[in-house]
């Protein structure tokens, strides 16, 4: 029995698959969150002015976590929300230390003799003193994206059973149509298939970077709505004989 190079390149991706895709995941997620905090300060220049867009931005992380506790009083997706904001600022603004920066900027002016470590002083000089309103947006935005991919996963349990009832209902269909005959449409299936993640991923991102608040039902029952649909047409139309 011979090996091919090709078998042995398979059976490592099998192995490797969940690492890639949580990668790619995170990956997603952090460019998300990057254009999020690009929109922000792209509006706060643009439409409504850097003390207007702070001041909104500030509100609407307190109107999203709000949301969270009238959601579910009783489970814990407001402390699940507070975590992943914490988790999301952390990553951006103090793994590259932006919050010490700008800790020591402001604490500059009144204590000239703040202990320079690790170029903060060309830091503060040449990158916080010029963005600091900039930064600022950035860092209530990044919480705001944390609260609402909390919400995201609190919602994730919805999706998979709707996303079940649409399984369960299309290989109903699926048997049906075995026994009748009906007509083969593998186009169909991997359309449908396609649009699911076309469609949660798009849904995902709209919420995610919506610059105002919104009420998360808003777009989680449509997404939800729209996937035990696809999913009813996908495994309607699987392949009748395997």
């Amino acid at each position: 029995m011979t090996f091919k190079r090709s078998e042995g390149l398979a059976a490592h991706d099998v192995f490797l698959w969940p690492l890639k895709l949580v990668f790619y995941t995170w990956l997603t997620l952090a460019l998300m969150a990057l254009a999020s905090m690009g929109m922000e300060i792209l509006l706060a220049k643009q439409v409504w002015g850097d003390a207007a867009a702070l001041a909104q931005v500030q509100q609407t992380l307190h109107q999203d976590l709000e949301l969270t506790r009238n959601l579910r009083p009783e489970a814990p997706l407001t402390g699940l929300a507070e975590t992943c904001a914490r988790e999301v600022y952390g990553f951006f603004f103090q793994l590259i230390p932006f919050e010490r920066w700008m800790t020591n900027a402001a604490l500059l002016p009144a204590n000239p003799d703040i202990p320079a470590y690790g170029g903060d002083i060309i830091a503060r000089n040449h990158l916080v003193y010029h963005l600091q309103d900039e930064l600022y947006l950035a860092m209530v935005r990044a919480q705001i994206f944390g609260v609402r991919l909390a919400i995201l996963i609190g919602a994730m349990p919805l999706l998979l059973l709707v996303w079940c009832l649409g399984l369960v209902d299309g290989l109903t269909q699926r048997s049906i149509r075995r026994a009748c005959a009906g007509r083969e449409s593998s186009s169909m299936y991997h359309r449908a298939k396609f649009f699911q993640f076309a469609g949660l991923g798009t849904g995902a991102m709209l919420y995610l970077m919506w610059p105002v608040s919104i009420r998360p039902e808003w777009i989680i029952l449509p997404l939800a709505l729209l996937i035990g649909v696809l999913s009813r047409v996908q495994w309607t139309y699987l392949k009748k004989y395997l």
